[in-house]
């Protein structure tokens, strides 16, 4: 081999162009040489132009690096075909080649002329140097203060107080914060790698698959940003509230989710409590029977309105305060107190309370009005507005009554004042009664003597009588029906009427019906008659006129249609009528209605002839009213008749006496009571011991229970009265009869005589006759029932 190497390198057989070449070997191989390895290089330079223009399409004048690489490859194809010549005569091939070559010079030359500025304004080497180190230096400083920021980013998310967890689009967890890790329970790297599920209870895993599916496949942007209420689970397996904000980034072609996790436990239990304390306030001021409701002080729109409020006046929140809780306002409320309520400094003053009228439903309230600070920090106006109607009516009623009572006690007084005249009084009439009857009793009937004395009788007799009503008056009982002569009773109410009337009321009386009896209470006919006659007086007290009384006896048959309220029988008619202004029809229809007057406010009740009517039905009787427009008005009351009187004085008089023989003590603490009373009844033929002491008294009681057959006391008496003289004459001797005599007393009557084993209770002054019949009917009751 190596032989053959040496002919072939040492031989010119297969040199056509050795002689162009001096048939030198060692030139001929240089040339050959040359051109092939020039020949490969420019093909290298081509194929790494090629692959340059392949793999930069970026670069400038890219075409132009295409078409030196063209150039090149034709320029090494023609040193390939100037080395293969030297030894194959292929001189056309190789023509063809430089001829081609030859073009593609030219048109890069051509192509190359016009690029030449372009070129030319390219940066040198050596300043694209420096600006690639200045670009260097500019990114090394970008990525250390990215670094940096990072840094701070890192520190900032570990620093933060909410768990910060990033996960890619599977849900797996990338990288959690501190807080993370603090907030569930984890440890350090522990949460990394591990699915998002983990923090969250089972129940959810589900509907979080379904969402991250979601979040991948649709646009997230309606769902970035939000905060959303959710739940966690600790290491431990406990649960805890929390909101979660989500968000979501593409990093080299990767999905990242990002969350922010609050744990809201404290928050939600502030939340709860503020929501319970809330309706508790709610329900509390919702449950007040009263108006309470929030207004704004300059706008004074409604800002609230309780349960009450909203059922009286509908939902009015958000409506104008006086426009809605009033009517008739075209602006504020004159005695609006906003005014009152915050001071010059805008601080509030405290609560306010005054009283109003509603304007919208006529009802009182009391109002407490402040300023409070409402939720977004400006005063307001808080009312709370209690209806007050039932206890104004009370206060009125309540004033009233008051003086209703005042009037009572004052009546009381004058009772109590009358009640001590009359006894007093009596104290007087019973011996003048008592010597005057004895004196009548020697004289022959007829006499001059006789008839003075009866004179003087009748007078004591009248006296007794007006006592009588007095006594009636100042005692407090209950009113007792008994058999009443009217014309009495009538008669004692127009004098006493008379003296409080001006002149210009006249009065004038006609009354017939002497004797006769109905069966009423003397204080309620003497009430009817003033209650008549003062209605009588205030219909002319202005203009004056007349008024006029009359009683008279009429008979009521079963076709009267007066009245088929009435019986058909006997009845008195007391008329009342006055010359004043009359009644319409209307009013007539109402007069007997409870609380209705016509008189001005604080001059009447109205319930005068309602407590009149109701008197006089309970008699059985009734009232009828006759009167007109400008003709005055007739009041007819109608009294059943029970009978007529056949008792007179007369018949006191002509009554022979009844007498007896025996022994009698006799107890007052009035001497001249005692002298009168002995003697008259020594007269009758008793035999009287008299003491004015009880004590006395009872002492010869004591010594001597069976000396007496009777025993007849006062009861208003020094010391000892008299029920407590009974009830210690009653221990020494319980079947001892006993008469009770008195004037006035308020702790004593009839019943508790009776109760007390009073054998007989009379008033004083008591007639001869009255006290004669008296002793005899006790004594001779006591005698048959032994």
């Amino acid at each position: 081999m190596r032989d053959f190497l040496e002919q072939l390198t040492g031989a010119t057989e297969f040199m056509p162009h050795g002689y162009c070449l001096v048939w030198d070997p060692a030139l001929l191989w240089l040339h050959a040489g040359s051109d092939v390895v020039t020949g490969l290089a420019y093909l290298l330079i081509a194929a790494m132009l090629f692959f340059l223009v392949a793999k930069r399409r970026d670069l400038p004048f890219f075409w132009l690096f295409l078409l030196f690489g063209v150039f090149i490859l034709a320029c090494g194809l023609t040193h390939f075909f100037a080395a293969w010549t030297i030894y194959v005569p292929s001189y056309w091939e190789e023509g063809l080649v430089k001829a081609v070559t030859a073009l593609i010079s030219i048109v890069t030359a051509l192509l190359l002329f016009p690029l030449l500025p372009k070129l030319l304004i390219l940066p040198n080497l050596s300043r694209s140097l420096e600006e690639n180190k200045r670009l260097n230096r500019e990114l090394e400083h970008q990525i250390e203060t990215l670094r940096k920021s990072e840094e701070r980013f890192r520190s900032l998310v570990n620093a933060s107080y909410d768990a910060i967890v990033i996960a890619d689009a599977q849900g797996n967890i990338l990288s959690v914060n501190g807080a993370t890790e603090k907030m569930f329970g984890y440890g350090e790297k522990e949460l990394e790698g591990k699915p998002l599920t983990i923090l969250m209870p089972e129940r959810y895993w589900e509907s979080h698959r379904l969402s991250l599916k979601n979040f991948v496949v649709s646009d997230l942007a309606p769902h970035t940003g939000k905060a959303f209420a959710f739940a966690g689970r600790r290491k431990d397996g406990s649960e805890f509230p929390l909101e979660l904000n989500v968000s979501i980034w593409v990093s080299e072609g990767e999905v990242n989710f990002g969350a922010v996790i609050r744990d809201v436990t404290e928050r939600t239990r502030l939340e709860t409590e503020t929501f319970n304390a809330q309706q508790r306030f709610k329900t509390l001021v919702d449950s007040l029977d009263a108006l309470v409701y929030v207004a704004d002080f300059e706008t004074h729109e409604l800002l609230f309105v309780n349960r009450y409020g909203r059922e009286i006046w509908g939902e009015i929140a958000g409506q104008i305060c006086w426009q809605a809780l009033q009517t008739g306002q075209t602006g504020p409320c004159a005695f609006c107190t906003n005014d009152r309520l915050l001071d010059k400094e805008g601080r509030p003053t405290g609560v306010h309370v005054w009283e109003f009228q509603n304007t919208a439903n006529n009802q009182w309230y009391e109002c407490r009005d402040q300023a409070i600070e409402w939720t977004d920090g400006r005063y307001v106006r808080m009312e709370v507005a209690t209806n007050i109607t039932a206890r104004k009516r009370a206060d009125q009623e309540k004033a009233e009554l008051e003086t209703q009572i005042r009037t009572t006690q004052k009546m009381e007084a004058i009772g109590t004042l009358a009640g001590g005249i009359a006894h007093d009084f009596n104290n007087i009439l019973v011996p003048i009664i008592a010597y005057t009857d004895m004196v009548m009793a020697t004289e022959v009937p007829g006499s001059a003597n006789w008839q003075n004395l009866q004179e003087v009788y009748k007078a004591a007799n009248r006296a007794k009588e007006l006592v009588k009503q007095i006594l009636t008056f100042s005692r407090e009982r209950e009113h007792e029906i008994c058999p009443v002569q009217i014309v009495p009773v009538v008669k004692e109410s127009l004098k006493l009427l008379k003296a409080s009337l001006p002149s210009t009321i006249e009065i004038t009386q006609r009354l017939e019906a002497e004797g006769v009896t109905i069966l009423a209470d003397p204080t309620q006919i003497h009430q009817i008659v003033m209650n008549l006659c003062t209605n009588a007086y205030h219909a002319m007290r202005d203009k004056g006129g007349l008024m006029e009384v009359t009683l008279s006896q009429v008979e009521i048959g079963s076709g009267d249609s007066l009245d088929r309220r009435l019986l058909p029988g006997s009845y008195l008619v007391l008329t009342v009528s006055d010359t004043g202004p009359g009644m319409d029809q209307a009013t007539m229809e109402r007069i007997f209605d409870p609380y209705f007057t016509t008189r001005k406010h604080g001059e009447g009740t109205g319930l005068g002839l309602a407590v009149v009517l109701g008197i006089v039905k309970k008699y059985g009787g009734d009232i009828r009213v006759y009167s007109e427009p400008g003709q005055g008005a007739s009041f007819q009351v109608y009294f059943p008749v029970l009978g007529k009187a056949e008792e007179g004085l007369s018949s006191i008089l002509s009554t022979a006496p009844v007498t007896g023989d025996e022994r009698l003590l006799l107890v007052d603490d009035e001497p001249q009571i005692v002298d009168s009373m002995q003697k008259m009844l020594e007269f009758h033929g008793y035999h009287v011991t008299a003491k004015t002491s009880s004590v006395e008294a009872l002492e010869v009681f004591r010594l001597s229970p069976e000396g007496f057959d009777l025993v007849i006391t006062d009861q208003t008496m020094p010391y000892m009265t008299g029920d407590q003289l009974v009830l210690e004459l009653k221990k020494i001797r319980p079947d001892i009869p006993v008469v009770l005599c008195t004037g006035f007393s308020l702790v004593m009557d009839e019943a508790k005589a009776k109760a007390l084993g009073i054998d007989a209770f009379l008033l004083k002054p008591v007639l001869r006759k009255e006290m004669s019949e008296t002793i005899r009917r006790v004594l001779d009751t006591g005698k048959n029932g032994r």
